[in-house]
């Protein structure tokens, strides 16, 4: 059955009906705000992961989520006025003052607070390390780091609510970027560069560059972006009959190739999906082929008049998924908040020969190969399958504070300078599996000997060369675009987990996510 023209004629959905997709959306949601569970960008936590025992069988349960304790919040969010609604229009790199760059030191010592929202080993191994060297490089800078960001639906009403102790430097995911641009609250970092990009910045890739201007400014500086990859054990593979070597380059050849190993001996599932990488599966086809999603310009204008997203082709797909899943060939592991599609990756007895996972996960992967743990895995990836190359970047930016002490945003500005330098990104890429964004960063020393280790690491990084800077390729920029992806999240987890209708869970997700996008378009 054919995916690979997404061509269908898209249905208007602002009127589709939303009464029965409102109260689960809302579970999710507050499920997200108190678990943590929905990451929009790309932070790993296969070290969770590997310290948790293993289940008995696959997570593939059709058993409906649990009911919702309250069932109004996401229709609040998407309804009440906007905490984040600024009284006057958002700093330009005109606007600003000089109160950050090259030249602005702080008066004297001064100590900036970092929210962040990165995971994994980064957290408790790299970023303590890193912090030390910034300060010895910078003395009269303290760095208080703290773990948070702003990509749940609560994140930014509570960072606009909590004055003086908001954060000098707040990281922000992919899926907020307009959302920060427009609330007033932040510099743009061209404020501290006269108005052009910092020079670390002057060959980003083009993709990446796009992903985080907003009306023609650059306003965060990108540090961790990464891109969806195809992962898979090659020794399972052998055993299946299958070449590691010839890994499926179109959604056509991944399913054909997850019923394979499904029919193979030991292999219990061909392909393990979850919430996200069925998202991917949607979104990064339209990517992959320049479809917009939304019209115009996939929200990049600012406007929003048209929500493409269900065709016959997407629901054929979606369609053929749930089956495959009822039959087995795919294992489901809902939000996949441990990592728990890489376990069936090294468990094929009870587990699953590929899946769909962020780039930002190998660093993790093969320290724990070095460790020991799992024994005997031939870690293979291959570019996210589709209808052409490239993948939309994910990850997140450093922002800068606006409405700070002026040493403290001065403070704060050299820290979101030194920590983006090509060095440090490269670094941060060889630690993890970000892909270095600069063509300095590529040619560092910790990339070359990097992806000299571990060339399954620059596959990422090709992709991430390869997508156009077009709002197609980009993908969304919206305001509410966490509350917006996480209903459509929903709609497919409930075809493909609990066998309902896709065109009825399609129609119903995308009128209950353009209800986010017509509150925020109307704050």
């Amino acid at each position: 059955m054919p995916h690979l023209s997404w061509a269908g004629t898209p249905r208007d959905h602002r009127f589709a009906s939303l009464r029965s997709r409102r109260r689960a959306v809302s579970a999710l949601v507050v499920g997200c705000l108190v678990a943590a569970a929905c990451t929009g960008d790309d932070t790993s936590s296969i070290d969770a992961a590997a310290e948790q025992p293993a289940a008995d069988g696959p997570a593939d349960s059709t058993t409906a989520p649990a009911e919702p304790v309250d069932a109004t919040a996401l229709e609040a969010t998407a309804t009440s006025d906007p905490a984040t609604a600024p009284t006057d229009p958002p700093p330009t790199t005109e606007s600003v003052p000089a109160r950050c760059g090259d030249d602005v030191d702080p008066s004297g010592p001064v100590t900036i607070t970092v929210w962040h929202g990165l995971g994994g080993h980064v957290v408790d191994r790299y970023l303590p390390g890193l912090i030390d060297r910034f300060q010895l490089a910078h003395p009269g800078i303290l760095v208080e780091l703290v773990k948070g960001d702003l990509q749940y639906p609560s994140g930014l009403p509570e960072f606009a609510d909590s004055g003086s102790a908001r954060p000098d430097v707040l990281y922000g995911s992919n899926l907020t970027v307009r959302t920060q641009a427009e609330s007033g609250l932040f510099i743009p970092v061209e404020a501290c560069t006269g108005g052009e990009a910092p020079p670390q910045f002057d060959d980003l890739l083009p993709a990446v560059d796009r992903l985080y201007r907003v009306d023609g400014t650059l306003w965060g500086a990108p540090y961790n972006v990464s891109t969806p990859l195809l992962m898979y054990d090659g020794n399972v593979w052998r055993e299946a009959g299958l070449d590691p070597d010839d890994p499926p380059a179109t959604i056509e050849e991944l399913l054909d190739t997850a019923r394979r190993l499904h029919a193979a001996e030991g292999v219990a599932h061909g392909l393990v999906l979850y919430n996200k990488s069925a998202l991917w599966l949607l979104t990064e086809t339209a990517a992959k082929e320049g479809r917009l999603l939304i019209e115009p310009a996939n929200g990049h204008d600012g406007d929003v008049e048209l929500v493409r997203i269900v065709t016959d082709e997407a629901v054929a797909l979606f369609d053929e998924l749930r089956q495959m899943k009822a039959d087995g060939v795919v294992s489901w592991t809902r939000e996949n908040t441990a990592d728990e599609d890489l376990l069936q990756l090294v468990q094929p007895i009870s587990g699953s020969g590929m899946t769909l996972h962020t780039s930002a996960a190998l660093g993790d992967i093969f320290r724990l190969l070095d460790e020991g743990l799992p024994a005997d895995v031939d870690v293979r990836v291959a570019p996210m399958p589709g209808p052409g190359p490239g993948a939309t970047p994910g990850g997140g930016s450093w922002w800068l504070t606006d409405g700070q002490d002026p040493d403290r945003v001065a403070a704060a500005w050299k820290f979101v300078d030194w920590i983006t330098q090509p060095e440090r990104v490269a670094e941060l890429a060889a630690y993890t599996g970000y892909i270095p964004t600069t063509r300095a960063a590529v040619d560092d020393p910790a990339t070359v000997e990097s992806w000299e280790a571990h060339p399954q690491m620059r596959v990422a990084y090709e992709q991430g060369e390869a997508t156009p800077a077009t709002p197609a390729a980009v993908g969304l920029q919206v305001g509410a675009m966490v509350e917006f992806l996480l209903a459509i999240e929903y709609g497919l987890a409930e075809v493909i987990d609990n066998g309902a209708d896709p065109r009825t869970e399609l129609d119903e997700a995308v009128g209950l996510a353009t209800l986010a996008l017509d509150a925020y378009s109307d704050r």
